[in-house]
């Protein structure tokens, strides 16, 4: 089983563009517009909520899966006034709309290979800067609450077209 480091990965920001299907979102992110300076992607991914019922005559408490949420981002990124993905997330920031976004791995297994590629809508809640103390470099966090299911494209041995 092959392992690769998070170094390498990158970010696009499109625009509010409706986008559910893949050639939706490549439509409105070919290219996107890359958010640079990032630190850190952090996590994301569908949990379900948990719906429980329990049945007098054994007692028991009966879990089923609820409504799926795929998280709220943090991502986190050295403060740049001058980076367009940067500046593009704050203008989204005081947007009521979701924008399209796109992850893409450092992960491809082979030279001609394609990288595991995740594709979801989201709205930036939150900008907030953390200028820290004398030995930090200021950072800014975008929360994004993802609002679509995420569309991944697992890595291959082989080229996308």
């Amino acid at each position: 089983m092959a392992k690769y480091i998070t170094g390498g990965t990158r970010g696009f920001i499109g625009t509010s563009a409706a986008a559910k299907t893949l050639s939706e979102y490549k439509a409105d992110l070919n290219p996107g517009t890359e958010i640079l300076e990032v630190e850190d992607f952090g996590q994301f991914g569908d949990t379900a909520n948990e719906v429980t019922g329990t049945a007098v005559g054994d007692r028991r408490v009966q879990k089923f899966k609820g409504s799926l949420n795929a998280g709220t981002i943090a991502l986190v990124c050295f403060k740049d006034n001058q980076d367009p993905g940067q500046l593009a997330l704050k203008a989204a920031q005081k947007s009521d709309l979701d924008f399209n976004f796109h992850v893409v791995l450092n992960d491809k297994p082979t030279a001609a290979g394609a990288p595991t590629e995740f594709y979801f809508r989201g709205k930036v809640m939150s900008s907030s800067d953390n200028v820290g103390n004398v030995d930090n470099l200021t950072r800014t966090t975008f929360n994004i609450g993802i609002n679509s299911e995420i569309l991944e494209l697992p890595s291959s041995t082989t080229a996308r077209t």
